[in-house]
């Protein structure tokens, strides 16, 4: 017996002849050869009444993809403009400098960073020198800037205390609160806005104040009889430790805050007892006990202004 299979390929209608047995079931005999029908008719195959449907293929559509639009944002920056204040003792040239000191007045009306006290101080910090700007948070670097000309002021009243200036300029990225001033290879210093000028931003240089480096405060036999006047206000904090201990105190703690007008950074502005903060000891205003009355070695926290204006 002869097969006949019909059967329409997408896009193509065409008919395959299946054979089986013989090589003589290879050739259809002409009574039985399928009609392939006009597409969207319906045909019946003479011989056996089978009826084949064929339907009309829809033509694939083409689609373009639409590309996704790009939303551009402006890149807001900010404007900086602030100084860096630092503090110095002693007379002018760094043969002269008190070695805690934060910056090296020279002769000519500039300040310049140095080594201090040895090890990492303020070295690099420069008129005209590169900075760069970093988050607050984060070593993210979010802009660059240039210190201007450095300048040395006198602001104190009674006596000399001296503020070392080291203007900056430059740009960041967004509005930031606060962010940090990196300088050469020194850590970076928090920089906020001036409470005294909003439009300005202020950052104080950041060496640290420390009491276990002289002996007078350090000293293990020290046994003092009885405790002496002493006068540190406004004094550089690295000359006015030293008096307070030799003056049969002991000094516990350091506190930093912000600096009133004619006080300079780093220079003492206040003495309290540590056991109770509310007792001042010494003040703008001198002495506010007799100094025969306190126990020696009576512990106590000096008070020393940063760089940055209270306000």
């Amino acid at each position: 017996m002869r097969h006949a299979v019909s059967g329409v390929v997408v896009g193509t209608v065409m008919v395959v002849a299946v054979a089986c047995g013989g090589s003589d079931d290879a050739e259809l005999a002409t009574g039985d050869a399928t009609t392939v029908p006009t597409p969207g008719t319906t045909a019946a195959t003479p011989g056996n009444g089978s009826v084949v449907t064929t339907g009309t293929v829809p033509p694939t559509e083409e689609t373009s993809a639409t590309p996704p639009t790009e939303v551009t944002f402006a890149q807001v920056t900010t404007s900086v403009v602030g100084a860096a204040v630092g503090g110095s003792a002693g007379a002018t040239g760094a043969e002269s400098t008190d070695p805690f000191s934060e910056a090296v007045r020279n002769d000519d009306g500039t300040c310049s960073g140095w080594g201090g006290p040895g090890g990492t101080w303020t070295q690099g910090l420069e008129s005209g020198a590169p900075v760069v700007f970093l988050a607050r948070d984060a070593d993210v670097q979010i802009g660059t800037g240039t210190l201007g000309t450095s300048r040395w002021e006198d602001v104190g009243t009674d006596r000399e205390q001296w503020n070392c200036i080291f203007p900056f300029e430059g740009e960041v990225e967004g509005e930031p609160e606060a962010f940090r001033i990196k300088v050469a290879d020194l850590p970076p210093w928090l920089v906020r806005r001036d409470s005294t000028d909003p439009s300005r931003w202020v950052v104080s240089i950041d060496t640290v104040a420390r009491f276990d480096v002289f002996e007078e405060c350090t000293a293990p036999d020290r046994s003092p009889s009885e405790v002496f006047a002493w006068d540190s206000f406004g004094v550089y904090w690295s000359r006015g430790i030293p008096q307070i201990c030799g003056a049969g105190l002991t000094v516990v703690d350091i506190e930093r805050p912000c600096r009133q007008p004619n006080v300079a950074s780093e220079h003492i502005v206040l003495v309290t007892r540590a056991d109770d903060p509310a007792v001042v000891l010494e003040d703008v205003g001198g002495l506010r006990v007799d100094p025969a009355e306190l126990e020696p070695l009576t512990p106590v926290v000096v008070h020393v202004a940063t760089g940055r204006p209270c306000g």
